[in-house]
């Protein structure tokens, strides 16, 4: 079954439904976005890995360990 909403109608019923999350569940809603952001950063980390060169196990645990 394929529902037919008026784009005009899917819009209003979004911004009522993001203004509820808001006012009701706001730790919901950043926790949502955190992990949204969390994704976006991760694609870019390995878009940008996959133009550098590879490395060794070692040199990363290194950077690791004087990082800590």
């Amino acid at each position: 079954m394929q529902a037919n909403l008026d784009p005009q109608d899917f819009k209003q019923t979004v911004k009522e439904a993001l203004v509820e999350l808001l006012t009701e569940e706001p730790a919901v809603l950043r926790d949502l976005l955190a992990e949204a952001l969390e994704d976006v950063v991760f694609a870019d980390a390995i878009r940008e890995g996959r133009t550098t060169p590879m490395t060794t196990r070692e040199s990363v645990l290194e950077v690791l360990e004087d990082a800590g």
